[in-house]
C-alpha cells in the first residue's frame, strides 16, 4: 500500500497537478506596476521541482528586467529566450551592462530610459539605436534631475537628433523634459503619448503642431510648467486627430516674489486647441493662467457611433 502512495504522490498533491500555464499565470500575477523587473517570483522557483521547471521553462515570466541586479537581468534574458522584452535602464548604470542587454536588443518591445544627462552619453550607449530595437512599440525616456527634481543641464544638450532618419513604429510614447526632435513628427503608428516638462523651454505652438502632425493619436495626456513667454498661442488653433482622452495639468511659472495688488501684472488667460474628432464632436479646454494656478481636465471616451 505505501509502494502505491509513493508513486501516486503527485496525485495526493493538488499544488504539483496544476497545469504549468496557471503556475505562470500566479507567478506573474506577483509582479505589481512598481516592480522593475522578476525577482519577486523567484521564491517560486524554490517550493518544488514541478514548480521550478514549469515557472523557469515559460519565457512570458521573465520578460521584465532592468539593470539594478545584472546577474538577475542576465538571467532574466537567458530565459526569457525570444519574448517581447520590457527593460528599465539608467544612464549611469547601463554602460557598464551594455554586453549584457546588447545581443537581446531585436527582443525589446517596451524599453525605459531613465537618467540621460546628454545626447552625447545616450548616443554613445546605443549606437545604432533605434535601428537595433525593430520591435520596439513602447518608449519612455527622462532626463537626469537633481535631488530637487530640477534639469541637470537644459534641453539644448539634446540639439541632436537621437532617432535620426529611421522612425521606429512606436504606439506609446512617454518624454520626461525631453525635447520634441523634428523626427517624432514622423511617428505615423503612435496611439498614445505623455509630455512632461518640469519647465516647458519652447513655444507652445511646437506643441501643438507635434499632436497637429501625429494623427492616429488617441490618448494625450500633457504635465507641463511654462514660462509665461511659452503661452501665446494663436486664439482656436484645431487639431485634427482621432483623439478620445486628453488629460492636461498646465501650470504657469511666476517668478517670485509676487503681489496679486501689483497694477503692473496683468491676468492673462490662455485658450487651449479644440480638437477636431472624425465624428465632428469638438471638445474645448479653456481657462485663465492664473500665478501658481493649475488647471486639469479629463475628457474620457465618448461614443463615437
Amino acid at each position: 500500500m505505501l509502494r502505491v502512495i509513493s508513486s501516486l504522490r503527485n496525485l495526493l498533491r493538488p499544488v504539483n497537478r496544476m497545469p504549468p500555464e496557471i503556475l505562470s499565470h500566479v507567478a506573474r500575477h506577483l509582479i505589481n506596476e512598481q516592480d522593475s523587473d522578476a525577482i519577486s517570483i523567484v521564491p517560486l522557483t524554490h517550493v518544488c521541482r514541478y514548480w521550478r521547471e514549469s515557472i523557469i521553462s515559460a519565457p512570458v515570466n521573465w520578460t521584465l528586467i532592468s539593470d539594478q541586479d545584472e546577474d538577475m537581468a542576465a538571467t532574466c534574458l537567458q530565459r526569457a529566450k525570444a519574448a517581447p522584452l520590457k527593460i528599465t535602464l539608467h544612464m549611469p548604470l547601463v554602460s557598464s551592462l551594455h554586453d549584457v542587454f546588447a545581443p537581446y536588443f531585436r527582443n525589446v518591445r517596451t524599453l525605459s530610459i531613465h537618467s540621460i544627462s546628454s545626447i552625447e552619453e545616450f548616443a554613445d550607449t546605443f549606437p545604432a539605436f533605434p535601428r537595433s530595437m525593430p520591435n520596439l512599440r513602447s518608449l519612455v525616456l527622462g532626463q537626469l534631475l537633481d535631488e530637487d527634481g530640477f534639469q541637470i543641464g537644459s534641453n539644448s544638450i539634446f540639439s541632436v537628433d537621437p532617432f535620426g532618419p529611421f522612425i521606429p513604429p512606436l504606439e506609446h510614447l512617454l518624454l520626461r523634459d525631453i525635447p520634441l526632435y523634428p523626427s517624432l513628427r514622423g511617428l505615423k503608428t503612435l496611439t498614445e503619448i505623455y509630455i512632461e516638462y518640469c519647465e516647458l523651454d519652447f513655444h507652445l505652438n511646437t506643441l501643438l503642431d507635434f499632436l497637429e502632425a501625429n494623427h492616429s493619436l488617441e490618448r494625450v495626456t500633457l504635465d507641463i510648467q511654462f514660462a509665461e513667454s511659452s503661452i501665446l498661442s494663436p486664439p482656436h488653433k484645431t487639431i485634427r486627430n482621432q483623439l478620445r482622452y486628453l488629460s492636461t495639468k498646465l501650470t504657469r511659472l511666476v517668478p517670485k516674489p509676487f503681489s496679486p495688488a501689483d497694477p503692473s501684472r496683468e491676468v492673462q488667460s490662455c485658450m487651449f486647441p479644440s480638437w477636431n474628432h472624425t465624428n465632428a464632436q469638438r471638445w474645448t479646454t479653456s481657462s485663465p493662467i492664473l500665478p501658481w494656478h493649475t488647471f486639469q481636465t479629463h475628457h474620457h471616451p465618448r461614443s463615437l457611433n
